[in-house]
């Protein structure tokens, strides 16, 4: 049987607050978010976030009300 670390240590560093998410980009679009995560002195990953927290609020709220 294999063994594979990276996902052993995805794992280890994941809590179960947070999940990652893998998203394929053009490779013009992903210079395009680390240009602007770089103007604004930020992660990547933390500037995504910002672009989808206001979608997630939608879904989350679109959601309470289908319960």
């Amino acid at each position: 049987m294999r063994h594979d670390s990276s996902r052993t240590a995805v794992r280890k560093l994941s809590s179960p607050k947070y999940r990652p998410l893998t998203v394929t980009l053009a490779s013009s679009d992903w210079l395009q978010i680390q240009a602007e995560a770089a103007r604004q002195g930020i992660p990547m990953t933390a500037l995504c976030r910002q672009w989808l927290r206001p979608s997630l609020n939608e879904l989350g709220e679109r959601s309470e009300k289908l319960a």
